[in-house]
């Protein structure tokens, strides 16, 4: 199968913005990944968007929506959308925006939606993370995928020593002691940002 160029297009005008985008050609089309994670792309003419369970019971509710299958199964975490259900700029946006807040780092970034002391973005490593008073307490490392927050040191060794995180290598080969790594399957990305964020904002480096 492959993927209609005008829509993956579209698709890259709206992540433009993004320095965390990575495309590639896989599940029938041409997916584009989002800080590690397949957010959307398209298969044929169809959009395909990832969500969770709850999101995606509410879209399939939708006029023009369907489960996206493989092998005959649906898959649990992405739908289909037909061209009539994207076909103006606006509901791309919204379909896409659905896509990104369901990944992981899309739900910490949510969290502080409402901090105004939080901003997104800048330069290096963290040009995607989170930001408190210009300070960068959070991010998802581009290596990796896995989601980086700034600690104080013992609560880092906490985490390392009961094996829910690493420290943290930029790639350069020196560990960050005051950084912890961690995967999907670690502790909770947005309780561990809130963490980051109070030791940030108060003044921890």
């Amino acid at each position: 199968m492959g993927y209609d160029e005008k829509t993956a297009d579209r698709l890259r005008r709206i992540l433009s913005g993004r320095g965390d985008v990575v495309e590639k050609k896989m599940v029938g089309g041409l997916s584009f990944m989002v800080d590690g994670t397949l957010c959307c792309g398209v298969a044929d003419r169809s959009l395909v968007v990832r969500l969770g369970e709850a999101a995606r019971k509410r879209a399939l509710a939708q006029p023009h929506v369907r489960p996206m299958t493989l092998g005959g199964r649906p898959l649990k975490a992405f739908i289909l959308v037909d061209p009539e259900g994207y076909r103006t700029a606006a509901a791309l946006a919204r379909w896409v925006r659905k896509g990104l807040a369901d990944l992981p780092f899309g739900r910490v970034v949510a969290a502080f939606a409402r901090d105004t002391q939080v901003t997104r973005g800048g330069k290096g490593f963290g040009s995607t993370g989170l930001k408190v008073n210009g300070k960068l307490f959070a991010m998802v490392s581009p290596r990796t995928g896995q989601f980086v927050a700034k600690l104080p040191k013992p609560r880092v060794d906490a985490l390392v020593k009961a094996r829910k995180g690493e420290y943290f290598d930029p790639g350069h080969g020196r560990k960050m002691k005051e950084w912890v790594a961690v995967g999907r399957a670690g502790p909770d990305w947005v309780a561990l940002a809130k963490e980051a964020r109070r030791f940030v904002g108060e003044g921890g480096r």
